[in-house]
């Protein structure tokens, strides 16, 4: 068997939080900074959020989505997109609809853009551990989209994040378990490494984190890859530390970042992680996408330690095998260039 080439990406969706007071409130600007601070460390593949198709405020009042593409540098490679919940209670024709729409018109603009994460939709079947029927028409409606879409080149894949219709790991374990069962070639899982530890205290599921890996490695075509989600952990009873986990303030009152991959205190196995999935992902390149959002630290920083980590630990390279020296220098350059922005816009760096 063909062992699955793993591909460092840049996850956009938060390491551009840095450039913005609100979370997840994309400008082209922002995304034009988070670009270039992975091109800096040898990675132009990114993954970016739908939420950028309703476009930016233009001068006449009117959305303007080429704010964004003209806005991406062009070394960068959009190669993946996540795309938002739906709401399957009511109307599950009009997800179908948006989501189709989107995907063509992600296509038409960005012709390297072939998996597209999807985050679990609302519905209103199942109790606390029991979403079965959330799962198959979840599932169900992927298909549909991957069919009617019909372009073979994409994937569509089902992201454990812990929230709407995953609260546990009995419910991730399930819409995992009904992509294997029913899901087409073309329907596969991204595995959030942290929010599968945050949802995995021995109350959420027995199996345990190697064993979920273990279980649905070949359906696994996407990676976002961090070590913990203290606020998750601390949700579900999985263990964190107050007085480490900087990101996890008291209360939960605000969004707080990641503990990244290489960080010492990290508890995910991610080597274990990347060499399943390596040996057994049905498909021959899974993109891993590196998320990095901590208030203390700028993300070309620790885009830069992640992106060592991988490579000499791991033995897994950005498509760009940038030598110390040249990612030094990079770095450098684009330290000065921010610097000197923010002096002139009279805010500190």
């Amino acid at each position: 068997m063909a062992v699955t080439k793993i591909l460092p990406t840049a996850h956009l969706i938060t390491s551009a939080n840095q450039y913005t007071k609100i979370p997840f409130q994309f400008t082209p600007e922002n995304v034009r900074d988070a670009c270039l601070d992975s091109i800096a460390v040898g990675m132009p593949e990114i993954e970016l959020a739908n939420s950028i198709l309703g476009g930016y405020p233009s001068d006449d009042g009117s959305n303007n989505f080429m704010a964004f593409e003209d806005a991406i540098p062009e070394e960068t490679r959009v190669t993946s997109f996540y795309m938002s919940g739906g709401d399957l209670r009511d109307k599950p024709g009009d997800y179908s609809h948006l989501m189709i729409e989107q995907i063509r018109f992600i296509r038409e603009n960005f012709p390297d853009c072939t998996h597209f994460n999807m985050h679990p939709p609302v519905a209103k079947y199942g109790g606390p551990t029991d979403i079965g029927d959330t799962a198959k028409a979840s599932v169900a409606t992927w298909n549909h989209i991957a069919a009617v879409v019909s372009d073979p080149d994409i994937f569509l894949n089902v992201h454990n994040h812990l929230d709407f219709s995953c609260h546990n790991g009995y419910q991730v374990v399930q819409f995992f378990d009904e992509v294997v069962k029913e899901g087409s070639p073309q329907v596969g899982i991204c595995l959030d490494t942290g929010h599968l530890h945050g949802g995995l205290s021995e109350k959420d599921h027995p199996l345990g984190y190697k064993a979920i890996v273990d279980k649905f490695a070949k359906r696994i075509y996407f990676l976002h890859l961090k070590n913990r989600v203290p606020s998750f952990d601390r949700d579900h009873d999985a263990p964190w530390n107050p007085e480490t986990d900087i990101w996890a303030e008291e209360g939960g009152k605000r969004y707080g970042g990641f503990v990244p991959i290489q960080h010492p205190l990290g508890e995910v196995d991610i080597g274990y992680t990347l060499e399943t999935v390596a040996a057994h992902s049905e498909i021959p390149v899974v993109p891993a996408a590196i998320e990095v959002d901590n208030p203390e630290t700028h993300p070309m920083n620790i885009y830069a330690g992640a992106v060592n980590h991988l490579r000499y630990v791991h033995k897994v390279m950005t498509s760009q095998r940038l030598g110390h020296a040249q990612m030094e220098k990079n770095i450098h350059e684009r330290s000065q260039l921010l610097r000197k922005q923010a002096r002139e816009a009279s805010t500190p760096f």
